[in-house]
């Protein structure tokens, strides 16, 4: 990939994980952080306040089931919103976390951020 071309990448925002793929030198690539490829599409609130994505969200779903989210994408085109802890959010606005972090990853994999999706 010369420095002119796009980062171009495909997003599959899944109801249970969620992938990032990237064409690089005519193939396409799976894209991961360390050792995984695959997002956990969980969301959540830590007790501290911090938003967690992904595995770490996961992780405190047993503990904090009123903190965290998963398979936002059900609920999709509802006017329904989400607590978590002592903020409310859309579905798209949980799906945008989701879709970030997801680009974050192709860019620390290639250095420079994601322009096109």
């Amino acid at each position: 990939m010369s420095e002119l071309d796009d980062l171009i990448v495909g997003i599959d925002l899944g109801t249970t994980n969620s992938e990032i793929a990237a064409f690089v030198d005519g193939k396409v690539a799976i894209l991961g952080s360390g050792s995984k490829n695959m997002l956990p599409s969980v969301v959540g609130l830590s007790p501290t306040g911090e938003l967690l994505v992904g595995e770490g969200a996961r992780n405190q779903l047993m503990l904090y089931p009123d903190r965290t989210v998963r398979s936002i994408k059900r609920k999709m085109g509802s006017d329904e919103t989400v607590t978590l802890g002592d903020r409310e959010f859309t579905p798209p606005e949980i799906s945008a976390l989701i879709l970030r972090e997801l680009a974050n990853w192709a860019s620390r994999q290639f250095g420079r951020p994601v322009q096109r999706r």
